[in-house]
């Protein structure tokens, strides 16, 4: 018997017909009329031109007519309101008995849902993604619905989604549709809309209304009279007559003119608060409803320093630089004013920058409708109350202290990085709200950012991944929204039902094994994964033969696609195989067979086209990721100091010729920057020292606001050094100067904490094409001890480029995002610069050489004993081979996938030994292995003088335990043998049955 085809699980799911069923389409034909009031609102009516549409679209057959009352010989399907208790806002119900079809809503948008209800449980159709091509249904010639109730609310009332990169007013119908037939209630900005069509079509759909958003001086200034060619003249008025309504910053009174990076009014002003409030009246009774405000601080962290507002602020928010409570009370003060005047405005509080926290000196007024509370950086990889994820225990502390309040919340979450990401985060979406769900009883949804297809771009953001963004992530989307809508949805049943459409034939032909170990690789890959703190994506691949295998999995997907385009072309079963579900007499199923052999091909030819488009999003993010990540690996050497280093600016001293540059600084995209950086690196037993000079094509337009110590530097021009000492695991210090040497600096663990103080050292010196940093950062504040040759620190380099009147560009000396430890740069410390004797080649000084293993010997004059297995691939630099054939010798060396540079050993039996000048008494490392099996660390004792062997010259000094087919960082210390004197080699020795690789060794001081 033939396997049923993807597109006939649509059928196979509907309930058998019987005699009771009303019948909306019979054979093809209307057996219904859609009965509709005269004075019905725009989504009942769409409600019912959509109703009638898809009936006919269905059944293939022309559709039923829409009248204001019954037609004698059909049933009537009436769509209308009710006051049914059990129907909550945004509800439906659905009554079906025996001569007729209710479909009532407790509003008109319940009506409308309750009609895709209506099309989704008894015509079978599916809107996977937006548009027609995301519209999923077999040829049903007759279309029933069983006798009886159907009542559903919504899980939770805040079901929208933020479309990003594209223009405001975007017509994106397409995603409006798609919003309204999966459940969701869109939310746009009131401003004015002259698309006649896009107007009508957000009325149609229940669009809600916005207005303000980063609003404290757009609603300050606020006056509709005034053209736009006057609104400077007008603010400027204001601000001499009224100075007082204006912040003071650092002592002088500033003007703010818009909600960007304008610093907030004087929030405590009685006549802000009276002209804010009054100003949101205005364009509330101007905005379609329904209409909410949406109340955010201009774009900035700086706020009035008058003594009015510093003084409500708490002492202990003032010492974690907080002012939540001068945010509410001045949020609180407005609703109270506006609710005098307008009761029915909704109004939408925020928790962002500087106020995250729930206020300490006042609570939110209990009338606030909602709060959208920042979750832009959570972890994605670990449950919210994952008490062994860092950052996740931030966010679940934060969550909770919210939903304390009492107050109606949503959350707003980057589940992707919009325009970037092909990422398989559905099943986290959907237990993070099973979680809001049963344990914040105030939780009201999840908003998060997606790049619409149908959005109206520009040259800036009209990229490929932008433009296909929503298509790489459509069943989180889909899935995301379902369970906002019913959060006790079978997970299982709807992934294998979406993707049996989605991919047809190529679902069980490979697709589903391909979903299935993306996932693994992304839930595997160690350390989080959130907007602006990820694990590199290019590392999910780092797996041995993950590429392969995948790639693999869509080759076979896509032969099962064509295989399935070919049969249906030849007519082979599925049209016929079809027409046999449909239970109708012979004569109608014959007549319907050509369609639905025509929609089954429609599908299959669909199912093809994605699994090519997963192809491209896999090879333009994971791929290109992954080439980059095992690329991107350089030795970085430092040099101690010949001579002294005065911080003054100018890089002229010696120590800063003899030192190495590193450039070639990459944007995110992995283009190279415009505006380069170039580092140089030196040291001192007390001091790293950083040479950086940031080329700049305009110098004179670089934004610099921030004055003071600990300020927002990260929102100026400004260069960001990032420094992590391995035995820290993923800990780091952060420290930010701007291009007039203002400091900002703190310890990341995982949240950013300003209470630690690198005690940096800075000059800078402005040139015509460029900014000079020079800095000294002690050693004292970084290791807790001197620096020496040997010490290895890991690090990243990130340049701001704020310029006025240009996009910001934001460039690093490691890919991928700049707050992750996985892609810092190991930086030596080496031993004076040296050159051998004989042919006056530079000798490498450093007291540990290649220990990332990147460093290939492939030399004629191999130094392999002739009893070692290995792949031919040359083997490791400086590294050296056991000559006791008793001990056997099994090594492979071997490139990471993708790459040409990166490279790593697979031991199994024998030892590798390599020469460490490590002289302290402790010596501390780091490794990532993986594999299954024992891995000894031995250290070999010589003779200076002679380099020979002394007896009992072995000694144990450290064992790990490997069982992990994913590679971890493991950490370790030992004391030094023997004396001072002596030179040493650390020795690697697997145990027996075991296979283990072994990458980015590094050995230190202690």
């Amino acid at each position: 018997m033939m396997k049923k085809s993807s597109w006939m699980l649509l059928l196979c799911a509907l309930p058998l017909l019987c005699s009771a069923d009303l019948k909306l389409m019979e054979n093809g034909k209307p057996a219904c009329t859609v009965i509709l009031r005269k004075d019905a609102a725009p989504p009942e009516k769409f409600a019912a031109k959509e109703l009638v549409r898809f009936l006919g679209k269905i059944a293939d057959g022309k559709a039923p007519e829409i009248a204001e009352k019954p037609v004698a010989g059909t049933v009537p399907v009436y769509l209308e309101l009710t006051k049914d208790e059990k129907v909550k806002e945004e509800g439906f119900k659905i009554t079906a008995t025996a001569g007729e079809l209710r479909i009532a809503g407790r509003e008109p948008v319940g009506v409308l849902y309750g009609v895709f209800k209506v099309l989704k449980a008894f015509g079978g159709i599916r809107f996977l993604i937006p548009g027609e091509e995301g519209e999923y249904y077999a040829i049903r010639p007759t279309i029933s619905v069983p006798e009886g109730v159907i009542i559903e609310n919504p899980s939770f009332a805040h079901r929208d989604i933020s479309r990003v990169c594209m223009a405001w007013n975007s017509p994106v119908l397409d995603t409006l549709d798609w919003g309204v037939r999966n459940g969701m209630r869109f939310q746009s900005g009131a401003g004015k809309i002259n698309l006649k069509n896009l107007k009508e079509g957000r009325e149609a759909r229940a669009v809600k209304s916005a207005i303000g958003g980063h609003c404290f001086s757009p609603l300050l200034t606020y006056n509709s009279s005034i053209k736009a060619k006057d609104r400077k003249a007008y603010v400027d008025k204001m601000f001499r007559e009224h100075p007082e309504y204006f912040p003071i910053i650092h002592g002088k009174r500033v003007i703010t003119r818009d909600g960007g990076a304008n610093p907030q009014p004087c929030t405590t002003n009685p006549d802000v608060i009276r002209i804010v409030a009054a100003s949101a009246v205005k364009q509330f009774r101007n905005a379609p409803k329904p209409c909410v405000l949406v109340f955010g601080n201009n774009d900035t962290t700086q706020w009035c320093q008058c003594d009015n507002c510093r003084k409500i602020d708490p002492q202990e928010e003032k010492d974690q630089g907080l002012v939540s409570t001068r945010y509410w009370t001045f949020a609180n003060a407005v609703l109270d004013e506006i609710y005098k005047q307008a009761p029915d405005l909704r109004f939408e509080g925020w928790t962002y920058q500087n106020y995250s926290r729930a206020p300490k000196g006042i609570k939110p007024d209990r009338r606030v409708a909602q709060i959208m509370v920042s979750n832009h950086r959570r972890c994605w990889k670990h449950a919210l109350d994952d008490k062994n994820c860092p950052t996740n225990k931030f966010y679940y502390d934060y969550n909770k202290e919210w939903s304390d309040t009492g107050v109606p919340f949503y959350s707003y979450d980057e589940l992707s990085h919009a325009g970037h990401a092909f990422l398989p985060v559905a099943k986290p979406w959907v237990d993070a709200l099973k979680f809001y769900k049963k344990h914040m009883p105030n939780y009201m949804g999840t908003h998060t950012e997606v790049c619409c297809p149908d959005g109206n771009y520009s040259p800036r953001f009209k990229k490929y991944l932008v433009l296909n963004n929503w298509a790489m992530m459509w069943q989180m989307m889909y899935i995301g929204m379902a369970f906002h809508w019913n959060v006790d949805s079978d997970y299982d049943a709807m992934y294998e039902e979406i993707n049996s459409l989605y991919y047809g034939k190529g679902w069980d032909g490979g697709m589903r094994e391909f979903r299935k170990m993306l996932t693994k690789l992304f839930m595997d890959a160690p350390g989080c994964w959130g907007y602006g703190h990820s694990v590199p994506v290019g590392k999910f691949l780092d797996v041995p033969g993950a590429k392969e295998k995948l790639y693999k999995l869509l080759d076979s997907a896509e032969k099962a696609a064509s295989d399935e385009i070919a049969a249906l072309e030849k007519g082979e079963g599925g049209a016929k195989e079809q027409v046999n579900l449909q239970r109708t007499p012979d004569k109608a199923g014959a007549a319907a067979a050509p369609a639905a052999g025509k929609r089954a091909l429609i599908h299959a030819k669909r199912a093809l086209a994605h699994i090519k488009k997963d192809r491209e999003f896999f090879e333009k993010t994971w791929v290109a990721a992954y080439d980059k990540y095992i690329t991107n690996h350089r030795d970085i050497k430092l040099y101690p100091l010949m001579g002294k280093i005065t911080i003054d600016g100018k890089l002229v001293e010696r120590d800063w010729q003899n030192a190495d540059r590193f450039t070639r600084f990459q944007k995110a995209d992995g283009q190279l920057a415009k505006d380069q950086t170039s580092v140089r690196l030196a040291y001192d037993k007390d001091f790293l020292y950083m040479g950086i000079e940031c080329f700049d094509t305009a110098p004179d337009k670089a934004v610099v606001n921030t004055r003071n110590h600990d300020g927002n530097v990260w929102e100026d021009n400004d260069v960001e050094i990032f420094i992590n000492d391995p035995i820290l695991g993923s800990a780091y210090f952060q420290i930010m100067i701007n291009s007039e040497g203002v400091v900002c600096d703190g310890n990341a663990a995982p949240r950013f904490d300003k209470t630690w103080e690198s005690g940096v050292k800075v000059a800078v010196v402005k040139e015509k094409d460029r900014f000079v940093m020079e800095l000294a950062i002690p050693a004292s504040r970084i290791t807790g001890s001197a620096f020496g040759a040997g010490t290895v620190l890991k690090m990243n380099v990130m340049r701001h480029k704020a310029a006025k009147g240009e996009p910001s560009e934001v460039s690093t000396w490691s890919i991928g995002t700049p707050h992750s430890v996985d892609v810092f740069h190991p930086i030596s410390f080496a031993s004076p610069r040296q050159v051998s004797a004989g042919n006056r080649t530079e000798v490498n000084t450093s007291l540990w050489k290649n220990g990332n293993f990147d460093i290939p010997d492939k030399g004629k004059k191999s130094r392999v004993p002739k009893h070692w297995k290995t792949n031919g691939n040359g083997y490791p630099a400086s590294w050296s081979f056991s000559n006791a054939k008793q001990y056997g010798g099994d090594m492979e060396y071997l490139l990471h996938d993708g790459s040409k540079t990166n490279y790593y050993v697979r031991l199994r039996q024998g030892f590798l030994f390599n020469n460490y000048g490590i002289k302290s008494d402790v010596i501390r490392g780091s490794v990532r292995l993986r594999g299954k099996g024992k891995l000894d660390l031995f250290v070999l004792r010589y003779l200076t003088e002679k380099r020979k062997r002394m007896g009992k010259g072995t000694a144990k000094v450290y064992s790990i335990d490997v069982d992990s087919p994913e590679w971890k960082t493991y950490t370790f210390e030992f004391k030094r043998p023997g004396i001072k004197a002596e030179d040493h080699s650390l020795m690697l020795w697997p145990a027996k049955n075991s296979q283990i690789d072994v990458d980015d060794l590094f050995l230190a001081p202690k």
